[in-house]
Protein backbone atom coordinates (compact mmCIF):
# COMPACT_ATOMS: atom_id res chain seq x y z
CA UNK A 1 0.00 0.00 0.00
CA UNK A 2 1.65 3.58 -0.77
CA UNK A 3 1.57 5.29 2.15
CA UNK A 4 -0.99 8.02 2.91
CA UNK A 5 -0.89 11.24 4.40
CA UNK A 6 -1.64 11.78 7.97
CA UNK A 7 -4.91 13.77 7.04
CA UNK A 8 -5.89 10.26 4.98
CA UNK A 9 -5.07 7.80 7.37
CA UNK A 10 -6.89 9.90 9.69
CA UNK A 11 -9.61 10.15 7.76
CA UNK A 12 -9.42 6.30 6.72
CA UNK A 13 -8.93 5.03 10.03
CA UNK A 14 -10.29 6.87 13.15
CA UNK A 15 -13.63 5.45 13.25
CA UNK A 16 -11.68 2.16 13.54
CA UNK A 17 -9.70 3.45 16.21
CA UNK A 18 -12.43 4.97 17.92
CA UNK A 19 -13.90 1.39 17.81
CA UNK A 20 -10.51 -0.34 18.88
CA UNK A 21 -11.02 -2.19 15.75
CA UNK A 22 -7.24 -2.93 15.21
CA UNK A 23 -7.42 -5.87 12.64
CA UNK A 24 -9.07 -2.74 9.94
CA UNK A 25 -6.30 -0.56 10.52
CA UNK A 26 -2.82 -0.36 8.41
CA UNK A 27 -0.56 0.68 11.38
CA UNK A 28 1.92 1.52 8.74
CA UNK A 29 0.18 3.54 6.69
CA UNK A 30 2.18 6.56 6.92
CA UNK A 31 5.41 4.73 7.21
CA UNK A 32 6.45 1.30 8.38
CA UNK A 33 7.12 1.33 12.59
CA UNK A 34 5.10 4.91 12.58
CA UNK A 35 2.95 5.24 15.33
CA UNK A 36 -0.59 6.50 13.61
CA UNK A 37 -1.30 8.64 16.96
CA UNK A 38 2.51 10.38 16.87
CA UNK A 39 1.20 11.37 13.20
CA UNK A 40 -2.30 12.53 14.00
CA UNK A 41 -1.41 14.60 16.81
CA UNK A 42 2.34 16.12 15.19
CA UNK A 43 -0.38 16.79 11.96
CA UNK A 44 -2.57 18.50 14.61
CA UNK A 45 -5.94 16.00 14.41
CA UNK A 46 -6.40 14.92 17.82
CA UNK A 47 -4.93 16.00 20.93
CA UNK A 48 -4.64 13.47 24.81
CA UNK A 49 -6.52 14.89 27.50
CA UNK A 50 -8.07 13.46 30.92
CA UNK A 51 -10.76 11.10 31.51
CA UNK A 52 -13.73 12.99 32.29
CA UNK A 53 -17.14 11.97 33.72
CA UNK A 54 -18.63 11.85 30.09
CA UNK A 55 -16.21 9.28 28.96
CA UNK A 56 -16.91 6.91 32.05
CA UNK A 57 -20.97 7.36 31.23
CA UNK A 58 -19.66 5.37 27.77
CA UNK A 59 -21.38 1.96 28.03
CA UNK A 60 -18.28 0.76 26.06
CA UNK A 61 -16.07 2.61 28.61
CA UNK A 62 -14.59 -0.29 30.63
CA UNK A 63 -13.96 -2.13 27.19
CA UNK A 64 -11.94 0.34 25.94
CA UNK A 65 -10.17 0.87 28.88
CA UNK A 66 -11.09 4.12 29.82
CA UNK A 67 -11.06 4.43 33.41
CA UNK A 68 -10.87 7.18 35.88
CA UNK A 69 -7.07 9.31 35.89
CA UNK A 70 -6.56 7.93 32.55
CA UNK A 71 -6.47 9.21 29.22
CA UNK A 72 -8.27 9.27 25.80
CA UNK A 73 -7.74 11.12 22.64
CA UNK A 74 -9.71 13.77 21.43
CA UNK A 75 -10.48 15.63 17.86
CA UNK A 76 -9.01 18.81 17.70
CA UNK A 77 -10.82 21.30 15.63
CA UNK A 78 -8.49 20.30 12.52
CA UNK A 79 -9.54 16.97 12.85
CA UNK A 80 -12.85 17.44 13.19
CA UNK A 81 -12.92 19.44 9.94
CA UNK A 82 -10.63 16.72 8.20
CA UNK A 83 -13.53 14.16 9.09
CA UNK A 84 -15.94 15.83 7.98
CA UNK A 85 -13.99 16.14 4.50
CA UNK A 86 -14.97 12.44 4.33
CA UNK A 87 -18.16 11.20 2.35
CA UNK A 88 -19.98 10.96 5.30
CA UNK A 89 -20.06 7.41 7.11
CA UNK A 90 -19.19 6.42 10.13
CA UNK A 91 -16.17 8.57 10.72
CA UNK A 92 -18.36 11.80 9.71
CA UNK A 93 -21.49 10.05 12.57
CA UNK A 94 -18.49 10.39 15.11
CA UNK A 95 -17.85 13.94 14.34
CA UNK A 96 -21.62 14.68 14.88
CA UNK A 97 -21.59 13.03 18.04
CA UNK A 98 -23.64 9.93 16.80
CA UNK A 99 -21.16 7.04 18.16
CA UNK A 100 -17.73 6.26 19.54
CA UNK A 101 -15.58 8.00 21.81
Amino acid sequence: MARLTPEEAFRRYWADFCECDWDRIDNDACGEGVDLTDVWEEAGLIFLRSVDEDDLDDVFAAERGIEPGGNVWDLTDAGRAALKKSEGGEAAALVNGEGGE
